[in-house]
Order: structure tokens, then sequence, then C-alpha cells
């Protein structure tokens, strides 16, 4: 099994820490009217059809669970498996990944009588254990949980767990309808939960009209006109298809017309996702995007009868991707939102990424995370005074042609030394192994600012599965991948280093990794331009001298 990272033992928090670590959330909770609403009653008597899901699970996990052996978010918490609703967590990620219940499906996946045995006391502990502060989205997520495990955790024969779970769903409802969600992508959620539960359980069916109404007045402000999510982070996007085409499942095998704005959304958002997605089915580290879980793109991409073509340009959700047989690049060329990123990219030969962002730790400190949506964690230009500078909407365009397909796009910073654009146009062959590109930052002059010489420099974070050496006069960066293929880097206009780097994309932590760092001055009459080329086999090693990277039209 792979290991969560730091390890401790369940010990009760003390009532300073709880009220401490849980202050933001209540403040959160303040937000909602803290749930005082009235919403109606309802009376569970029995189970609805069986509802299928798209997220994985893992016997081996439940049986560690069952053990008492509890991994989420990188760390892991181990005591008796009842009690871990009282341990201190290690962080907040954590928390919610265990009162979401989602790991619920790790328990369904073995199908053990054992394991039904464990799952029944860890939902019943969980009901116990009402503090009041989780937060909406993590009782959104477990009346999802909950409905999709009900057939499980009843079991074929009657019992008497049966009484007490369908009180606590009961429970669970009424708090879900109470919630008056602030966001889109909370009232989205907040919709789906009711809808899975009015689907699962006899004696809630009256909850079905009022949430697909919802659902369907809110999923066009969530899910964006060319199927990318409000947030531009991938990772939501596949949080979203993982629950909405099983709920469409659900209403087709009950012969209920499925509402047209979920058949719409599904439609747009299965392009967009395969649009985000590298060559090893995982999803670009975009807009904090962090880890993906590959079984679960997987199970959307076969739910895909049409398998459309991913999307070229994504204009409301700010993506551009070119795509020639092997060679993938996917570029961000949308407005800041988790992560400022303005034009930067990552490129992969099939299943294996060489400039990768550095991705979004979730289950870190606030440092790290601030860190990693800064713009050095990513793969584009830095420019000196104007890191944080306020940004204009990117602009993008692509071109082809029979030798392949050029991106031009533009950004706008405005700065404490005034304002500077940011011209970058990158050229893929069409046989997928010629990657160039041309970097350019113009100070615009202004009345209040004269300009003046700015240093920049353009950063190609490296994925941690690649490794890369550098020639004796570093005028060249040789890149090895997995499977033993080369690829050469060259640069025209800076000066080129090979540097140490962190992938922070990674439920283990971070990783060691390497970046190439150009650094160049507007002072300086050419652009920079810059080429990464497939070395073939067949190829000699020539003298240490780089070819000039050119622009084919």
């Amino acid at each position: 099994m792979r290991d969560h990272g730091p390890t401790q033992r369940f010990s009760t928090p003390s009532y300073w820490q709880e009220l401490s670590s849980h202050g933001a959330t209540f403040m959160h909770w303040a937000s909602y009217g803290f749930g005082l609403a009235s919403p109606q009653r309802m009376a569970i008597s029995g189970l609805g059809p069986k509802l299928s899901t798209l997220r994985s699970g893992d016997s081996a996990i439940a049986q560690e669970m069952a053990r008492g052996k509890f991994g989420f978010a990188g760390a892991t918490v181990n005591g008796k498996p009842v009690e871990v609703f009282d341990a201190t967590p290690p962080n907040p990620e954590w928390t919610s990944a265990l009162h979401n219940l989602s790991w619920l499906q790790h328990f369904i996946v073995s199908g053990q009588e054992l394991h039904r045995i464990v799952a029944r006391s860890l939902v019943l502990k969980w009901d116990d254990r009402r503090n009041g502060f989780r937060s909406p989205q993590v009782y959104f997520r477990a009346l999802i949980s909950l409905s999709c495990a009900a057939h499980f955790l009843v079991g074929p024969a009657p019992s008497s767990f049966e009484k007490p779970f369908y009180g606590l769903v009961e429970k669970l409802i009424r708090r879900v309808l109470a919630m008056h969600p602030a966001t889109p992508n909370d009232i989205l959620w907040q919709a789906m939960a009711l809808q899975y539960a009015s689907l699962a359980f006899r004696g809630s069916e009256a909850l079905r009209g009022d949430a697909n109404a919802k659902f369907c007045a809110i999923i066009n402000q969530v899910i964006l006109p060319d199927g990318g999510h409000v947030s531009r982070n991938p990772q939501m996007l596949l949080e979203v298809l993982l629950d909405v085409i099983p709920l469409k499942d659900a209403m087709t095998a009950r012969h209920e017309a499925v509402p047209q704005p979920l058949n719409g959304a599904i439609e747009r958002m299965l392009p967009m996702l395969r649009m985000l997605s590298h060559g090893d089915r995982g999803l670009g580290n975009f807009q904090g995007a962090g880890v993906t879980d590959l079984e679960c793109v997987k199970a959307v991409f076969e739910q895909d009868k049409i398998a459309g073509r991913p999307l070229l340009l994504a204009p409301h959700s700010g993506y551009c991707r070119l795509s020639h047989r092997s060679g993938l690049l996917i570029v961000d060329v949308g407005a800041p939102k988790e992560c400022n990123s303005p034009l930067a990219f990552e490129f992969s030969d099939g299943p294996h990424r060489i400039f990768n962002n550095c991705g979004m730790p979730h289950s870190a400190s606030a440092a790290w995370q601030k860190a990693a949506a800064d713009i050095a964690a990513h793969n584009t230009v830095e420019v000196a005074s104007f890191e944080s500078g306020t940004q204009n909407v990117p602009s993008a365009e692509v071109i082809t042609s029979p030798q392949g397909s050029l991106m031009n796009c533009t950004n706008e910073i405005t700065g404490r030394s005034g304002k500077i654009a940011h011209h970058r146009n990158i050229f893929l062959s069409h046989t997928g192994n010629d990657l160039r590109g041309e970097d350019r930052i113009f100070h615009i002059a202004s009345k209040n600012h004269s300009p003046g010489q700015l240093d920049f420099t353009i950063r190609f974070h490296l994925h941690p599965g690649v490794k890369a050496t550098s020639t004796r006069k570093t005028t060249r960066i040789v890149i090895m991948l997995a499977n033993r293929t080369a690829w050469q880097f060259s640069v025209r206009g800076g000066t080129m280093s090979l540097e140490e780097s962190v992938f922070l994309g990674d439920d283990l932590g971070p990783r060691n990794t390497q970046q190439i760092v150009i650094r160049s001055a507007t002072d300086n009459a050419d652009p920079v331009k810059w080429a990464l080329r497939r070395v073939e086999k067949s190829a000699t090693t020539g003298p240490d001298t780089a070819e000039m990277p050119q622009l084919p039209f």
C-alpha cells in the first residue's frame, strides 16, 4: 500500500485546540445562516434503486481502515476505528476527507461482511460526532456518499442498523435543505446532494422536483459555455463529471426525463476534460489542480460515447491546446483564479510529461500553497516588480498549416513601474517532436512612467519523472524520459541555466525536480527564442554549439 505520509496516534483535542482549528469554518457557517431554517419534514421508509458511482475504491484501504489506519490528504492517524472522529486532525484537508464519507467507496468495493459492520459503526459514530463545525461542502458530499453506499450499509437482511441509519439520513437531508449557499458552485453541489438522496431513499422523492429546478437554474453559471468549470480548475471539472454522469444514468434507468441543462452540461464538459488531459490521462496542473485520480478520469472517459475531439481553444475557460502525434501542449490563456500563471504551459510526449507546472499541494501548509500559486511555480515569464501586478485577460489565437500549429498570445500587466506586455508565440510541428517558442517583453510608456530596462526570467519546470543534464558551456540541455527517449533544449537571446525545483502536485508531498531558467532583459533587442526537439536515435552528437531556434511561419 502507498504510504500516506506523517503518522500519528489518536488523541482527543482540547477545547481550545478544537475551537481554534474550526475558527475559519465557523465563520463560513455564519455566511450560510448556520442552517437554522425549518425545511419540510420527511420519513425515509426504505431504499430506492441502487445508485452507481464512477469513483474508484480499494479493498486494501478498507482493510487498513478496519484496523484503525486512516490515511487522507498526505497524513495518517492510527487507533481504534470508532475513535477516529475524536482524534486531533493533522490538517484541515484530512478532516474534510474523513467527514465527507467518500471513503465508504473502499468498503463497498471490498463487499465483505466484516467491512460492512465496520462501516456501519463508523457511520453511526459520524452521526454522534455532530460538532456543528463541518463545512456545508462536507455535508453535501456526505449525503452523496451515503446515498451511493446505502444498499451496502443496509445489507441484504433486516437489521437493527436500518432505523438509526434512516434517522441519520433524515437529519442530514434537513440540514442540507436548511442551508443557503452563497456561491453558484455550492448551490450546484447542494442541488446534486438532494438529487442523489431523492433517488436513493423511498420517502424523499418529493425533493427531486425542487432539486432538479435548482440544478437547472445554476448549472450554466458553474459550467461555462465551452465546458470548463468557473474556477478554471481542471480537478473541479472532473469532480462535477464524476457525480453528474451517475445522476443522468439513474434518471434514465428510472425512465425519467433527463433535464436538458444536465445533458447539455455533460456534452460540453467531456470534450473540455479531454482538452485538459495529458497523454498519461492525468489532468494539467493549472489553477489549483493537484493530484489526479487516473482511475476516475478513465471511468469518465469510458462513459463518453461520442468521444469527440478535444477543443483547440476554449475562450471562456481560458485554455489552448496544440496536439500533433505524441506531442501535446496545453497553455493557460485565461484570467488568474487560484494561481497567477499568465501564458504558462505544460508539454508532454505521449504518456511522459516533460514541462509541468509545480502543482497545488492541498494538504500542505498555507505557505506552500501560497508558493504554489505564485508565478514562479509556473512555466511562464516573471518580470521584476510585476510579479503581482494587475492583469488584463490574455488573448490567444491558433494558426494551423501543413507544417504544424502556431499559437500567438498576449498578456498585459500593470505594476509599480508602469505597464508591460508579454507576447508569447509557440509552435508545435506536425510530427510532434519539435516545439519552439518566442517570448518578448515590452515596457509600455505612459505619462507617469518612462520605459527602462526590465530584467525577466523564463522558467521551464521539469516533471520529476525526467532527468536533465547540461553541456559543458550550458548551450544545450538534454532531457531524458523514462523510456530513454532524449529531447534537446536550446535557447537564443538569454542566459540559460539548469537549477533545482520542486513538484508539489503529489499526495506524498513535495518532490525534488529540476527547472530550466532563462534570464534576460528588455534592453536586448532580440526576443528570447527557445526550442525543444526530440533527439533521433540515429543522430550523432555534434559540436557543442546551439542551433538558433526559429519559428517556421
